[in-house]
């Protein structure tokens, strides 16, 4: 019992991780996307800063993308909750369980 909460808080802790990183890596993105773009509005023109933007754009959206798909720590530990579970958080679905009590969703 103790060894599945062990690992359920572990997994997130590595998902509250990459979610947190991903986070930094985009605000840091944006920071520079936007210094660029206040760049060429002073009139700055150089080789590659096209290029440097369009890096960072995908950047930026590749970014977005993986924090939309990092996945929940139901997914990750491959637990599937009921659609209509009255709290979506996989602990309170799991403590019934394991304590022996059954919840019945089928209303």
């Amino acid at each position: 019992m103790r060894a599945v909460q062990q690992e359920i808080n572990l997994q997130r802790r590595q998902d509250d991780a990459l979610r947190d990183a991903k986070k930094r890596e985009l605000a840091e993105v944006a920071r520079k996307l936007n210094g660029l773009i206040d760049a060429i509005a002073d009139g700055l023109r150089a080789p590659g800063l096209q290029q440097r933007l369009d890096e960072l754009e995908a950047r930026r959206v590749q970014l977005e993308q993986d924090l939309a798909t990092v996945p929940t720590l139901a997914e990750s530990i491959g637990f599937d909750q009921p659609a209509d579970c009255p709290d979506r958080r996989p602990e309170s679905y799991l403590k019934p369980t394991l304590t022996g009590r059954r919840r019945d969703f089928s209303d």
